[in-house]
């Protein structure tokens, strides 16, 4: 498990130490793909571990999710795919995602229409 907060420090939470440090707040941590990522106000998503900027964006970034072997990145501008750039949602604010297993979307759909 990994934590950050608004002094830039990303750790390894169990072991407190600092996996990467960046210079203002990270909003957002996601494992994608076997890989850590992280992004912030910072306007950048970086692949933690090895500080390399995967994209820079515009405006900062909230938040990470992985769906379906995709990364997604969301903010000020909507969520966007983030290795293709492709807008998903535009002219909205989004502040969190999170991923949700098929079968719990069948299950939520099956609830709503009986």
């Amino acid at each position: 498990m990994y934590d950050a907060g608004s002094k830039g420090k990303i750790r390894e939470t169990e072991k407190n130490i600092i996996a990467a440090e960046r210079r203002t707040i990270v909003y957002s941590l996601c494992s994608h793909n076997g890989k850590l990522y992280d992004a912030g106000h910072y306007r950048k998503i970086f692949e933690t571990k090895n500080n390399k900027i995967v994209v820079e964006r515009e405006d900062y970034l909230a938040a990470l999710c992985t769906l379906n072997g995709k990364l997604y990145d969301a903010g000020e501008y909507g969520i966007v795919e983030t290795e293709t750039g492709k807008r998903i949602v535009e002219n909205k604010t989004i502040r969190a995602m999170c991923s949700i297993s098929s079968e719990l979307v069948k299950q939520i759909l099956e609830r709503r229409n009986a």
